[in-house]
């Protein structure tokens, strides 16, 4: 009758939401406060989340470079796992391993093919969880011969990933991520993004768009700029968009 999870609040929020439509008790390890802002903790409490409050030890190192959740996240896991092990009635939703992440962005490679025609020549997705990338990916590989896929991490990662590389995959760490860095078929290129080169172009999308998007959506339309300025003739590349900037208010920093 409880659901738990390790968020930096994006996924977090979304769990309180089903939590509260559905009768579920919430409880989320928040593993980056001070960090990623206070709107996201705000939005999970308003909707009746338990919101458990954890810094990781390098916390100050991290005040000022952006993040990658894989490795924020890892003692929220932890404590996800012993939850569940030692509490029958509470389910660990591993929004980095549950295949139903992916499962449900093939809707959203359906929806890319529909909206260009199945014309598509890059596509660029910030990593995250994985589960976006990797379902649009495998959509794409079949579906536009000769596509170029590429993820982007932040800059200051700690872990530099390749294509092809073996991953460490345990209960707490790897799933999705670890099982698209073994397809090097997958993933053309995985690049990095500063935190400046996303916070500069989430800005701009406000004021010369009106998309007042979040910084994970500034670093993947920063990237796809990039590919734009270096391609020979016309070429179709697609992105997503895939926050709000009102959960960046506090802190803007590129957080996947």
């Amino acid at each position: 009758d409880t659901i738990i999870e390790s968020s930096t609040g994006n996924t977090g929020f979304a769990l309180s939401t089903i939590g509260i439509l559905k009768g579920y008790k919430v409880l989320i390890y928040e593993t980056m406060p001070g960090k990623a802002g206070g709107e996201k903790m705000r939005m999970m409490h308003n909707v009746g989340a338990e919101v458990r409050l954890i810094e990781p030890d390098d916390i100050e190192g991290l005040q000022d470079r952006s993040i990658a959740g894989s490795e924020v996240e890892l003692p929220g896991r932890q404590l996800c796992l012993d939850d569940e092990k030692a509490h029958p009635g509470v389910w660990w939703a591993r929004q980095f391993s549950n295949e139903d992440n992916v499962r449900a962005h093939y809707r959203t490679a359906q929806e890319i093919l529909d909206q260009t025609g199945g014309k598509i020549d890059i596509f660029i997705q910030s990593i995250g969880t994985g589960g976006s990338l990797v379902a649009i990916a495998e959509v794409l590989k079949k579906e536009c011969p000769g596509v170029k896929i590429i993820g982007i991490q932040p800059a200051s990662s700690k872990e530099h990933w390749t294509p092809g590389m073996d991953f460490p995959s345990t209960e707490i760490k790897g799933g999705i991520v670890a099982r698209m860095l073994k397809q090097p078929e997958l993933i053309d290129e995985l690049v990095m993004t500063t935190d400046a080169e996303a916070r500069e172009i989430a800005h701009r999308l406000w004021k010369e768009e009106g998309l007042y998007c979040g910084i994970s959506s500034g670093a993947n339309v920063h990237y796809a700029l990039e590919e734009a300025r270096r391609a020979q003739g016309k070429l179709t590349i697609v992105t997503l968009l895939n926050d709000h900037m009102d959960r960046y208010l506090t802190e803007e920093h590129y957080v996947t």
